[in-house]
């Protein structure tokens, strides 16, 4: 039996210890609710972060801090929310230009922490599908690339950088250990690229 009986249950607890805590915090640090209910909630971890909430305080609300948690917790993430992503036209140029070219690509925020990192022979059009794993997260995300010098390359990239870099959006079974297998030289990763502005909805 779980302690929350609903999503608006979670989010209320979520709000009360907000509004309990002596320290406020500013909203811009926070992220969507419905991130909170797709990620945390619908992921079965809301007894879990509910408890740990209360227990450090909901400092641990603070994007920061829940993407820590989660990348602690080894979950993947998904989702949508009220208000939408607008693609920059330096992203969209950059899908059509490696969309049949084999590598790895990895999503960051701005301030070069490591969101998630994927493979395809076809970088361009996977870059575009995985993009919407980031439907519920309302901040800027800057995507990199390498390009392989051959397809059997890829598994191997793939696995190394998410081993080494630890992103949160990548599963537990993707970086539970330290590949045996050494890459070197170790490839650069291609300039960031904006993939995003956010557009957000006004409520009626």
């Amino acid at each position: 039996m779980t302690y929350f009986k609903d999503p608006n249950h979670f989010l209320r607890s979520l709000n009360k210890a907000l509004q309990e805590c002596e320290e406020k915090i500013d909203p811009r640090d926070l992220l969507p609710k419905a991130w909170y209910i797709e990620e945390i909630y619908d992921a079965g971890l809301a007894d879990t972060f509910g408890w740990q909430v209360r227990t450090d305080g909901p400092q641990l609300l603070k994007e920061d801090n829940v993407l820590a948690w989660l990348t602690a917790q080894k979950t993947q993430f998904v989702r949508e929310c009220s208000f939408r992503q607008l693609l920059t036209a330096e992203f969209e140029t950059l899908v059509l230009d490696i969309a049949n070219i084999a590598g790895i690509y990895g999503f960051w925020r701005p301030d070069d922490l490591p969101l998630y990192i994927g493979k395809s022979v076809s970088l361009g059009k996977r870059m575009l599908s995985s993009f919407e794993r980031f439907r519920s997260y309302d901040r800027s995300v800057l995507v990199k690339y390498i390009v392989a010098k051959a397809r059997a390359d890829i598994g191997i990239l793939e696995t190394y950088f998410i081993a080494q870099l630890k992103p949160p959006y990548n599963s537990e079974s993707m970086y539970h250990d330290m590949p045996t297998i050494s890459v070197s030289p170790i490839p650069d990763w291609s300039e960031p690229i904006l993939c995003n502005t956010v557009e957000i909805q006004e409520s009626s």
